[in-house]
């Protein structure tokens, strides 16, 4: 008896322990992820009440977005980790290829309707012609970022599912540093550049983006890994695939949609209260 329970505690104790090693860089990437963005309401906060509400603003629009890419991300690294349970590779990178289907198309979709009238969408939160003017400038650089994010994303959110948190987190510990690094100098004007203000802000996020999506690519094909398919797997998919994998998708899309709707209420009632309301509750 005393050798059975001791040996179930020490698989449990190996389970944890390599739960912990999964679920730590998992914790730190979510964190420096979501900080990437809200960097730049920090360091424009010094700038001004305006310009923090014009910032936060436009970015409640880019948190929107994220939730749906966390959701649709999600869904497709249920499948990717059973196929790697089953190290069923051509599956996973069916999966993939959807994912990369998937979330290029919500980009394009918020892109778009973003580069349309960004002054409009920042307008349903705040009423202020400054807020208006600053946050559809803001939102209209940022944008460019979004279709790098997305690939970021479901690559990240794939990697994880194979067991590799490790990569993720490092490529997004090198894009915020580059995003603290603009930020310095095309908000303030360090080291010869112009002052931009809130426009330099929304350059960095933009650069920074690039970046960590160039860096992920990049180690995904080096290491020539399962997550490396090239565009005949991506793209080896039917419609029966697409409806097997979306029943099990759109459950967790539709919850962090549901989520992020009921979020973005509250910042719609703070700014019709006004400019400083509205930076306080970025802040």
């Amino acid at each position: 008896m005393y050798r059975v329970l001791k040996s179930h505690l020490r698989a449990d104790r190996e389970f944890f322990i390599n739960m912990i090693k999964l679920a730590f860089p998992i914790m730190l990437q979510n964190l420096i992820g979501s900080s990437l963005n809200m960097v730049d309401t920090i360091m424009i906060g010094k700038l001004g009440e305006v310009e923090i509400a014009a910032v936060g603003i436009a970015n409640q629009y880019f948190f929107f977005f994220n939730m749906i890419l966390i959701g649709l991300c999600g869904g497709c690294s249920v499948f990717i980790a059973q196929y790697w349970g089953k190290k069923d590779f051509t599956n996973i990178k069916r999966v993939l290829g959807l994912g990369l289907v998937s979330v290029l198309f919500v980009s394009v979709i918020f892109m778009a309707a973003g580069f349309i009238n960004p002054g409009k969408i920042i307008s349903l939160f705040n009423k202020d012609s400054k807020v208006i003017d600053l946050g559809g400038k803001y939102l209209f650089i940022v944008l460019f970022s979004y279709v790098f994010t997305a690939i970021t994303f479901i690559y990240s959110f794939s990697m994880r599912s194979i067991g590799n948190a490790f990569v993720p987190l490092i490529v997004n510990i090198i894009a915020l540093l580059c995003n603290v690094f603009f930020n310095y100098i095309l908000i303030f004007g360090k080291l010869g550049a112009p002052a931009l203000g809130v426009e330099g802000a929304a350059i960095a996020t933009l650069i920074a983006r690039v970046v960590e999506t160039i860096i992920l690519i990049l180690l995904v094909y080096k290491d020539k890994g399962v997550l490396a398919a090239n565009l005949k797997e991506l793209t080896d998919l039917s419609i029966d695939f697409f409806k097997k994998s979306y029943k099990i998708i759109m459950p967790v899309l539709l919850n962090d949609v549901f989520w992020a709707m009921a979020s973005l209420i509250y910042s719609v009632v703070y700014g019709r209260m006004g400019t400083g309301a509205t930076a306080a509750v970025q802040i």
